[in-house]
């Protein structure tokens, strides 16, 4: 029996269409982000999601993400970067992987270090990689890929709020024009909205760690600036969600928010092989990482220590390895001196680190995205981990943040 489609899919897709086109849109300056008629501004956080080997769960993130901007429950897709780690093949890694079609969102995205690479062939060169992607795709979802330019402001209409989009990427005689437009737009925010901002690189991941130089300007600018209320970023294979404390007053206050969200579908990283950080009772306190071992060791830090540099060359490190895990007992098994010596003195990061340690509320070594609900009439920031737990459905952990418009601090109960 044949099937004759009537009027009404045809109305409810045109208005479908029409609903996700309103909420984000380019002017040529600024991202224009408008917000529901209740003041809502709802999107989804991903990331690292472009990596040649996907998770078996992509599909099933996919869908979910659809369904949510399907019911208008986001009205929008942040991507932090890492979107290609290979060759720029929107097809491939975006559109077969998303299932992207005429009603999915719009995504906004950022380029992470891995954008900058390209493993598989030597056609694009490190910034060519980057032009590509803002180049977006050709054909009817074109304009579902927003890559306007490295850094950039989004806007959100009559609000106290904005967001401030970064390319975290290091510094080169290649992106010395890069950073100079994100240190202007940085040094140039309006100090009369609360922001939001969006990056690759984090400040400091409880499974993984510090990254150190790479974001010091992230974190001398953080520090100095009290209208930034969140830092999103990704890089760590995880979910985690962390607030700082200021620890330079007396006592400690709740500073700046940092959200991980780069569990989209590259391999995933474990706490238990990243020993840069550990959880105390009142926060997070700098680890001795065993990879810092084994770089010390290379470099000769260790030529003194005979019980070490033997048992390291026996072992015959290899990173990710058997190897490695013999490594690690080994370390373990060997005294506190040995595996500290005393000539071996704390960096000055490091006692700065721990001058300013902050609160783990959570972290999950999962597949999954963050769905953000910015409630700017409320002054509220409802979070919602989605994670992929086996066969079943996508599971959710919620948090409720308070924006606190005049002191400029990020409340959080417990």
């Amino acid at each position: 029996m044949r099937v004759h489609q009537t009027w009404i899919p045809a109305f409810l897709l045109s208005h479908a269409i029409s609903n996700i086109a309103q909420h984000v849109e380019w002017d040529g300056e600024d991202l224009n982000i408008h917000p529901d008629r209740y003041g809502n501004v709802k999107f989804a956080v991903l990331a690292d999601f472009g990596h040649v080997e996907t998770s078996p769960h992509a599909q099933k993130m996919a869908h979910k993400l659809n369904t949510l901007c399907t019911n208008n429950d986001i009205h929008f897709i942040v991507s932090t970067g890492d979107n290609f780690y290979g060759t720029v093949d929107f097809q491939k890694y975006w559109i077969d992987r998303f299932n992207i079609g005429l009603t999915s969102c719009k995504w906004v995205v950022l380029a992470g270090n891995s954008d900058y690479k390209d493993i598989l062939s030597d056609y694009h060169h490190a910034l060519g990689k980057i032009e590509a992607q803002m180049e977006g795709p050709q054909g009817e979802f074109g304009d579902k890929w927003l890559m306007p330019r490295h850094n950039f402001i989004g806007i959100i209409n009559g609000t106290d709020y904005e967001f401030a989009f970064l390319d975290t990427v290091e510094d080169s005689e290649q992106t010395k024009r890069i950073i100079k437009q994100r240190e202007n737009l940085l040094v140039n925010m309006n100090q009369a909205k609360k922001y939001i901002v969006f990056g690759h690189y984090p400040i400091l991941s409880n499974i993984q760690g510090d990254l150190g130089k790479k974001v010091t300007y992230l974190k001398n600018h953080f520090d100095k600036n009290k209208n930034i209320l969140l830092y999103c970023a990704s890089h760590v294979h995880a979910l985690e969600l962390l607030q700082y404390h200021d620890r330079t007053q007396s006592p400690p206050v709740p500073s700046y928010v940092q959200v991980i969200s780069g569990a989209a579908g590259a391999f995933l990283n474990q706490k238990a092989n990243d020993k840069d950080y550990r959880v105390m009772e009142d926060g997070l306190e700098i680890g001795k990482p065993i990879h810092s071992e084994i770089k010390k060791w290379k470099e000769g830090s260790y030529e003194d220590n005979y019980a070490l540099k033997n048992a390291l060359e026996v072992l015959d490190v290899k990173r990710g390895g058997e190897m490695e895990n013999g490594l690690v007992n080994a370390l373990k098994s060997l005294s506190s001196e040995t595996q500290h010596p005393r000539h071996v003195s704390e960096t000055p990061a490091e006692s700065k680190q721990k001058e300013r340690r902050g609160k783990v509320h959570y972290g999950e070594s999962r597949n999954g995205f963050v769905v953000f609900t910015l409630q700017t009439q409320m002054h509220m920031l409802h979070l919602t981990y989605y994670t992929q737990d086996g066969i079943s459905d996508m599971k959710t952990k919620e948090f409720q943040l308070y924006l606190d418009p005049t002191s400029g601090r990020v409340h959080m109960p417990g």
